[in-house]
C-alpha cells in the first residue's frame, strides 16, 4: 500500500492486522486501511489525511530494497519499447540485479510467456526474488532467477522450464535477450556463453549492466 500526504510524499507500507504506521505527523492504524478500496482517505492521529493506493510498478522500483543499482522506470520503458516485449514473449535477462527490470518484463510478459533471470551473486538473486515476490504478491509462476553465469543452454533447457510457459510453445525459442553484456566483452554472442546461436531469436543488445 501506498500513502500520499497533502505534500505528494509517499510511504510504501505492507499491511499487517493490528499494526500501526506511524511518522512524525501522527499514526495510522494498519486496521483502517485492510479492505478499504484503492483511493481511500485515512487520516493520522495528528489529523493529516494520506491517500490509499496502491502503488504503481514505477514507485515500487524506486523505493524497493536494492543490492545493485535498479534500471530506472524511464530506461526500462525504453527497453520494453525497443525489444518490442509483448505479451506471451519469452525474454533472457542477463544479471537480474535488484528485480526492478524483471517486475517490468514479467507484467510486460504475462503468464502466458516466460522470463528467465540470470544472476551471477547470490545476494543479489535472494534481492530481486524478494522484491519481485513483494509486488506480486507471490513468485509469478512464469519467471524462473538462475544463480549463476549467463547459459542460453540452459535457459533453453526443458529439464528447467517453467512448464505454462512451455505448453503453449512448440519450440524453445527465446524472443528477446536483455541486458546480455558478458563480463569480458566480445563483439558479438560466442557459442561459449550462447550455446546454439539459431535458437535464440531476435539478438538484441539492449542496455548495458549498469550493477554496482
Amino acid at each position: 500500500m501506498q500513502l500520499t500526504d497533502p505534500k505528494g510524499r509517499m510511504h510504501q507500507i505492507v499491511l499487517q492486522p493490528g499494526a500501526s504506521f506511524h511518522t512524525h505527523r501522527g499514526a495510522l492504524s494498519h486496521d483502517d486501511l485492510i479492505g478499504a478500496p484503492e483511493g481511500s482517505v485515512v487520516t493520522a492521529t495528528s489529523g493529516t489525511q494520506y491517500v490509499a493506493l496502491r502503488p504503481l510498478l514505477a514507485d515500487f522500483t524506486l523505493a524497493m530494497k536494492r543490492g545493485a543499482t535498479i534500471v530506472y522506470p524511464k530506461d526500462a520503458a525504453q527497453i520494453l519499447a525497443y525489444a518490442d516485449v509483448f505479451p506471451g514473449a519469452r525474454v533472457l535477462e542477463a544479471g537480474a540485479g535488484s528485480g526492478a527490470l524483471s517486475c517490468w518484463l514479467l507484467r510486460a510478459v504475462g503468464p502466458d510467456g516466460e522470463v528467465v533471470s540470470f544472476e551471477a551473486r547470490a545476494d543479489f538473486a535472494e534481492i530481486a526474488r524478494e522484491n519481485v515476490r513483494k509486488y506480486f504478491g507471490e513468485v509469478p509462476s512464469w519467471w524462473r532467477l538462475v544463480t549463476a553465469p549467463l547459459s542460453a543452454r540452459a535457459a533453453l533447457d526443458p529439464s528447467f522450464r517453467t512448464d505454462r510457459a512451455y505448453s503453449l510453445r512448440k519450440d524453445a525459442a527465446l524472443d528477446r535477450v536483455e541486458d546480455a553484456v558478458p563480463t569480458d566483452p566480445v563483439p558479438a554472442p560466442t557459442a561459449d556463453v550462447f550455446g546454439p546461436v539459431a535458437n535464440v531469436k531476435d539478438w538484441e543488445l539492449v542496455s548495458a549492466d549498469n550493477r554496482s
